[in-house]
């Protein structure tokens, strides 16, 4: 590392585990990376990669988001219930009202809500794309007030859910929890 990497890292500030919403009695975070103050870039709403069934908020958060965040963007990283914890669309859901929770104003931080985008690696980027993809349902469900998303950044997104658990449908009933079970019912 050198010494102007070491300064940018120490202008980025981290705020971690704040709350965006409380569902079947889980709470979900999300994390907060930017330089100066948030409202003065962009934001990429962050899903992290991990299959459905793993990884946080904080995978790949050196290498991937701190990245982003030095070049003038604020990265919310999201942690969505994982399939061990609900069934496909619940991830869906919860990256709709982390994206809604930007706008709602009652969490301290301003953003610019004109500049949102949605992104993510591996089942992270195939969520950012299903939010992409669905905005309809996300404003039915938020209302017109809610942020929308202008674009995404799906980094190697697992394009093809059934593909992927491909092992799983060749062995009858794919099991709980996983997406191909979700879209087999």
């Amino acid at each position: 590392m050198t010494d102007t990497e070491s300064v940018l890292d120490a202008e980025i500030q981290h705020v971690y585990d704040v709350p965006y919403a409380f569902v079947d009695g889980i709470r979900l975070t999300l994390d907060l990376h930017f330089i100066g103050h948030p409202q003065d870039h962009p934001v990429l709403v962050w899903f992290h990669g991990g299959g459905w069934q793993a990884g946080d908020s904080r995978t790949a958060e050196q290498k991937i988001l701190w990245s982003y965040a030095r070049t003038g963007i604020t990265v919310a990283s999201i942690n969505y219930r994982l399939s061990t914890q609900a069934h496909h669309p619940a991830q869906l859901l919860d990256a709709f009202a982390a994206i809604a929770w930007l706008g709602t104003g009652t969490h301290g931080f301003a953003f610019d809500l004109d500049r949102v985008y949605a992104g993510g690696g591996s089942a992270g980027g195939h969520l950012a794309w299903l939010v992409g993809l669905n905005q309809p349902l996300y404003r039915r469900l938020h209302g017109l007030r809610a942020p929308r998303v202008n674009g995404v950044v799906a980094l190697y997104p697992v394009t093809d859910p059934l593909a992927f658990d491909g092992e799983k449908l060749a062995g009858g009933v794919p099991p709980e929890g996983t997406f191909a079970r979700a879209v087999w019912e």
